[in-house]
């Protein structure tokens, strides 16, 4: 009987220590995946964002020129960059 309950408890703390330690692997496995998902998700909208910005200025570089052209000027500013868009 004493045998038994040696066997039995030494079972179940082998069990406990191999659930904790899933655990902690399913923890940091999640985190890291976490982790690489919202750089990939902020990297797209930062990008999304970027070309919207870029966009928005050759609509208003491309207003400007038209509204020069319209009056008789002359339109000598240069073409937008992606880098002018701040």
């Amino acid at each position: 009987m004493v045998i038994a309950h040696f066997i039995r408890e030494r079972t179940r703390k082998r069990h406990d220590q191999t659930l904790e330690q899933g655990r902690t692997e399913g923890r940091a496995a999640g985190r890291a995946e976490g982790q690489a998902e919202g750089r990939t998700e902020g990297r797209a909208e930062g990008q999304a964002e970027g070309r919207a910005e870029n966009q928005a200025e050759w609509v208003d570089w491309n207003r400007r020129r038209m509204a020069a052209e319209s009056a008789g000027r002359q339109f000598e500013e240069p073409y937008p960059t992606p880098n002018d868009a701040n």
